[in-house]
């Protein structure tokens, strides 16, 4: 009985620990396994509505529609915990409807800098 327990843990202790004896970045399981495209584009994605996100903040839209920011701010949080969390479908849904918001406050700035160039004088023909 005690060489067949002996054995077992033996047998137990070398396959226990193979996973985490390789160093980060040198060849370790998980980096054998590329990200797939679709991962990769979602990701692409988040990391330009947050980028896209900051800069409307830092154009003062934030200032201007409060409540919009602040619910389009947690619904990118939220997709970027689903994305994290490798809930991807659900991330997508909830990043489209950021996207959809993004792409509005941009036509509304760029319709706002329009009309404030249409006011002044020297730039009329644009207006017409």
């Amino acid at each position: 009985m005690s060489a067949l327990r002996t054995l077992l843990i033996a047998a137990l202790a070398s396959q226990a620990g193979c996973f985490y004896m390789v160093t980060e970045g040198k060849g370790g399981v998980a980096e054998r396994f590329p990200i797939a495209a679709y991962q990769q584009q979602l990701s692409e994605r988040l990391q330009h509505c947050e980028a896209t996100l900051d800069r409307h903040t830092h154009a003062g839209n934030a200032k201007r529609y409060p409540a919009l920011y602040q619910q389009t701010q947690s619904q990118l949080i939220e997709s970027r915990r689903l994305y994290q969390a490798e809930f991807y479908q659900q991330a997508e849904v909830t990043l489209e409807s950021v996207e959809t918001v993004l792409k509005l406050m941009h036509q509304e700035q760029q319709r706002s800098a329009l009309s404030q160039l249409c006011q002044q004088q020297t730039h009329r023909e644009i207006c017409l």
